[in-house]
């Protein structure tokens, strides 16, 4: 539903996909290419693949510490996929982000821990 929202105005042919709370090592795979067939083949649009954040009992406990889960558990699976997330990003797999800003500032930051 949202990225039928996104495409409405038509400026909008690639939207990129972060599967969340992932379960098992294919889920996001599953995920992913569902929703990229049906948005090619409805939309027009081509989803990128932004990779996944595994399911983590850390998170959870984080949310009851009213704390952010990086914070929390720096080495947590989630946190890990963030980071990794953030390097990726830094590097060039999303093309429209300056060198500076949100994603070098969490990127520095994971890497610190």
């Amino acid at each position: 539903a949202v990225v039928k929202v996104i495409s409405r105005d038509g400026a909008v042919h690639r939207v990129s996909l972060l599967v969340n709370q992932v379960r098992a090592p294919g889920e996001a795979r599953i995920v992913y290419d569902r929703i990229a067939k049906v948005a090619r083949q409805f939309l027009n649009i081509s989803v990128f693949d932004a990779g996944s954040i595994p399911a983590d009992d850390n998170v959870a406990m984080a949310v009851r510490k009213r704390m952010p889960f990086s914070i929390a558990f720096p080495r947590c699976p989630a946190t890990q996929s963030i980071a990794n997330l953030a390097i990726r990003l830094e590097q060039g797999v999303a093309t429209n982000l300056q060198p500076s800003g949100f994603f070098q500032r969490m990127t520095k930051f994971f890497r610190r821990t």
